[in-house]
């Protein structure tokens, strides 16, 4: 949260960079923090940015070099502004635990399937209200289709709908079509406008190739 890691990637790249001339550019990559948990820290974005940037115009200017410096903050900009939006198909009862069923999976959100990350999910029908603790999964038919393990959500119904947080950049962007499953539909909202941005997949999508061809 506070840079330091990247900030030690650049003096070592720029310190590589002394004995290299033809070197024109410094990529220091991302892996800047946001928010999963409620609780969870971030990065301080400005105060990272102006530790960067003041050891990055010393060194140019002590080496009288006119590099240019690149981020990829991809995920710090576009992750907690995209929200998946799924509906509760079913509700089923095993021993103690309680299994919530829904019309999306891994092939929409495959980072909990992944390597077990986490995403808060919200009952988008029920606000607040009394939380039951609950599995959420997907429709894919694998075992490692769970969206949310022991997470607690606003008394789910068949019918609900539930928001997964922080899938803007690793949503759509790593979506595919698995087993057969198309993939839904992109809404952008801005300010008070709403728009559809890209359709729901058809059944016909699926059909990469004509007979004839």
């Amino acid at each position: 949260t506070d840079g330091e890691p990247l900030l030690q990637s650049l003096e070592l790249l720029l310190h590589t960079s002394r004995d290299i001339p033809t070197v024109r550019f410094v990529d220091i990559g991302g892996g800047f923090k946001v928010r999963y948990h409620e609780e969870d820290s971030e990065t301080d974005i400005d105060m990272v940015g102006n530790r960067i940037c003041s050891y990055f115009d010393s060194f140019c200017e002590e080496n009288d070099r006119a590099l240019r410096l690149i981020l990829e903050p991809g995920k710090y900009l576009v992750s907690e502004a995209g929200f998946l939006l799924t509906t509760v198909q079913s509700i089923k009862h095993n021993d103690d635990k309680i299994i919530v069923g829904t019309d999306t999976g891994m092939n929409h959100l495959i980072r909990p399937a992944l390597y077990d990350a986490y995403h808060e999910i919200l009952n988008a029908s029920k606000i607040s209200g009394e939380t039951l603790k609950v599995d959420v999964v997907g429709n894919v038919c694998e075992s490692a289709d769970v969206l949310g393990k022991n997470i607690h959500v606003t008394h789910p119904e068949i019918g609900d709908v539930l928001c997964i947080k922080n899938a803007g950049s690793y949503g759509y962007s790593m979506a595919s079509m698995y087993n057969a499953h198309m993939l839904p539909a992109e809404v952008l909202s801005e300010g008070t406008s709403v728009r559809l941005i890209r359709r729901r997949q058809k059944l016909e999508d699926l059909h990469f190739l004509d007979a004839g061809s």
